[in-house]
């Protein structure tokens, strides 16, 4: 036993021994290799062209090495410069063992882009404050998450008869490298689109990003929330706390994706209808992942704008329409606590042989005896009554007598939903009209019951 404390206590003096050597011996050699490779950065930098780098400052100390750079940027085939744009670093190497902030190794960074004046800036776009348009800059350690963070000045930008008008926002976000994710919140407290037919104004919102690299592939997810959302030239549209998220999650295994577009609101206001806690979720199932990076590819792509309609439907065809996925669609609306209406549909899109792509261009209703639909609609009495007449009040008249017109339409729709009700194609439950729908390859059915198409 003797001994072999003795062994240990030899171990642990040899131990300590090679950690004083390595205190001794590593920050200097740290600092002279931080000292030769900021040396060989600047001399690198100095050969992009385009490229003007300055070690503004540099110090050595026993336990770190700092280092402040800044570098400014020209496009140098652009006869006109409309951004100065100059990125300055801090670099730090450790182990900053007497620094407040432990660390083996940190850095930050500041990217400012501001407007030339010069340049025609103002033709297009106008800041309401002098300075940078806009500031990005964040903290990275060695062993630790990414924190960034930046600003957008408010500006205004207009082309033709198009506007759109920010107002300054703030953003952060965190990287974390080792669980493979990012997320970032922007906020804008105003946000205006106005063109020649109408006017979007939305007040608080905020801009939600996630993404985390799976096993399986990449999930994503984006969303949008805002206190107010108003069409302000027609005043035909108003929605109050409104929430719209995309997300892209990967099916296990099978090298696939699910798409999904969500939007809920505490009410939506057309003008003529008030819809209380509208909900609709739309989802496409199976999506292939090379699918969605032939789409990232062609967003990434310099081909001329009126092409893109032609590449996306190529795509769709070698990619999308061979798995066939599956197309889900599920809206829901209240009225006075009650359900106003709500549907649900599932359709399976069709194989790309089985369509013609030119009659479909020309007559889009082609595919539907393609598709395979399964659904449920579920709608409240009065709300069935109330549409039937709004749509066959549309070809009354100015000259008519619309108040006898509209009870005429009122009459027609009670005596066609009395024909349905008779013949089983819907069913009444609780003051809502229901009804199962499917079709199969062009034929229709209501609640099992054979329905002729219009077209």
């Amino acid at each position: 036993m003797n001994t072999l404390l003795h062994i240990m206590k030899r171990l642990a003096q040899i131990l300590a021994a090679l950690l004083l050597l390595l205190l001794l011996t590593l920050p200097p050699m740290l600092s002279q290799a931080a000292k030769l490779a900021n040396q060989a950065l600047l001399d690198a930098l100095r050969q992009v062209p385009g490229v003007t780098a300055t070690l503004v400052s540099e110090h050595q100390n026993y336990f770190t090495s700092d280092a402040n750079w800044k570098l400014r940027w020209e496009q140098t085939e652009m006869a006109t410069q409309p951004f100065e744009t100059a990125l300055e670093l801090q670099l730090q190497h450790g182990p900053a063992i007497m620094s407040p902030r432990f660390h083996f190794g940190w850095a930050h960074f500041r990217l400012v882009a501001t407007p030339d004046r010069q340049s025609g800036w103002q033709q297009v776009m106008s800041q309401e404050s002098a300075g940078p348009l806009y500031i990005l800059e964040g903290d990275v350690t060695l062993l630790g998450a990414i924190k960034i963070s930046d600003q957008l000045a408010a500006f205004k930008w207009q082309h033709g008869e198009t506007n759109l008008q920010l107002s300054s926002a703030q953003g952060k976000g965190l990287i974390n490298p080792f669980q493979r994710e990012l997320s970032y919140a922007t906020f804008f407290s105003q946000v205006g689109f106005e063109n020649a037919t109408w006017r979007l104004a939305a007040s608080n919102a905020t801009v939600n990003k996630q993404l985390q690299w799976k096993t399986s592939g990449l999930s994503l997810s984006n969303q949008v929330s805002f206190d107010r959302l108003s069409e302000d030239k027609t005043a035909n549209l108003l929605i109050t706390k409104g929430k719209l998220q995309f997300t892209l999650e990967p099916e296990a295994a099978i090298q696939t994706q699910t798409l999904t577009l969500n939007f809920t609101a505490e009410a939506l206001n057309t003008g003529s209808w008030l819809l209380q806690n509208p909900a609709t979720q739309i989802a496409l199932n199976q999506v292939p992942n090379a699918f969605i990076e032939q789409l990232f590819a062609l967003s990434q792509s310099t081909m001329p704008a009126e092409q893109y309609p032609q590449a996306i439907v190529d795509i769709c065809k070698a990619q999308l329409l061979p798995k066939q996925p599956q197309l889900s669609l599920a809206f829901a609306s209240d009225a006075e606590g009650a359900k106003l209406v709500e549907l649900k549909a599932v359709a399976s899109l069709p194989e790309p042989k089985a369509l013609d792509w030119q009659q479909l261009q020309s007559s889009p209703t082609s595919l539907i005896p393609q598709l395979n639909l399964t659904s449920s609609l579920s709608a409240e009495k009065t709300l069935v009554q109330r549409l039937a007449t709004e749509l066959g009040s549309k070809n009354i008249t100015a000259s008519n007598n619309r108040a006898m017109a509209e009870q005429l339409v009122k009459s027609q729709t009670l005596m066609m939903t009395n024909v349905f009700l008779g013949q089983g194609l819907i069913k009444e439950e609780a003051g809502h009209y229901k009804t199962q729908i499917t079709l199969d390859k062009g034929l229709l059915t209501l609640n099992n019951k054979p329905f002729v198409l219009p077209f």
